[in-house]
């Protein structure tokens, strides 16, 4: 078991990799588990009872395959090519104001932690008009990658404990852990909401249920492999952050102090949990 910060920050990825194609297969299969519901119900004419009798079984597999392949295609394109702006948008974040002094500690450190870094990539880093405590990695096939804090934890956190907090974000990035938390969360939130609304409405229930209960199955196994990667990640970004800082109290106590106060529930939504620092 390692013992150091350079150990764990050493340590291989190979299970996040694991994990990750993992959630992609579970994706694809909640897709298809939809699509052949919508099929069922279609009035198309080979997907009848008697056309499936009659030895149209391949086709009727095949189709609803097809379109499911189809259409997550197209979602995974949309929802992760342009994610940094659609986040951003839908906390309704900002650049930081130079005129502002606490905005300009944040500006400053941003700068530093660049140097520090060596990396020749600009990390963008937003404001979250929020007064709850936490800070968001988010990154998307762009190539674009931002770091958005809320107006809470910039106010309540000293500099080290800020310089802990963005060194953890942006090891995040720079790993490439954030591209993957992204895709992720933009693929499985949309079905998230999706359930939530299915719940709430009667109609064609008896029809869509054998469906509905599969994909809320493998949605809740998405959340629990979704949990083991944030681990992964969460504990590796935390030993960057210390051999970046050089100073493992500032982020203890910065993680206390987001433990122990609102983080946004409520504001933050639930797709975009596993891109947030703590779960809001």
């Amino acid at each position: 078991m390692p013992l150091t910060f350079i150990e764990i920050e050493k340590q291989k990825n190979w299970r996040i990799g694991i994990f990750f194609v993992v959630l992609l297969f579970i994706y694809f299969f909640i897709t298809i588990t939809l699509a052949g519901a919508v099929f069922l119900v279609s009035p198309l004419p080979f997907i009848t009872s008697g056309a499936i009798s009659s030895g149209h079984i391949l086709q009727y597999i095949i189709v609803p395959a097809g379109f499911a392949l189809l259409i997550a295609s197209i979602h995974f394109w949309f929802s992760t090519y342009d994610a940094v702006n659609s986040v951003m948008h839908k906390l309704g974040a900002s650049a930081p104001d130079p005129e502002d002094g606490i905005h300009k500690r944040l500006i400053n450190i941003m700068e530093e932690i660049h140097v520090v870094t060596g990396n020749k990539k600009r990390i963008g880093c937003m404001v979250i008009p929020s007064l709850s405590m936490n800070a968001i990695a988010v990154a998307d096939l762009r190539g674009n990658a931002a770091v958005l804090i809320t107006e809470g934890l910039l106010s309540r956190l000293t500099r080290p404990q800020l310089e802990a907090v963005l060194a953890h974000e942006i090891h995040h990035i720079f790993s490439g852990d954030c591209l993957e938390a992204t895709v992720a969360a933009s693929l499985f939130g949309v079905y998230a909401a999706a359930m939530e609304k299915l719940q709430d409405t009667s109609d064609r229930r008896a029809t869509f249920f054998p469906a509905f209960v599969l994909a809320c199955i493998l949605l809740k196994l998405s959340q629990i492999l979704n949990m083991f990667i944030s681990r992964e990640r969460e504990y590796r970004a935390d030993a960057a952050s210390v051999r970046m800082t050089r100073n493992p109290l500032a982020l203890a106590e910065a993680l206390h102090l987001l433990s122990r106060n609102w983080r946004g529930m409520g504001f933050i939504g639930n797709g975009l949990e596993m891109l947030c620092i703590v779960n809001p």
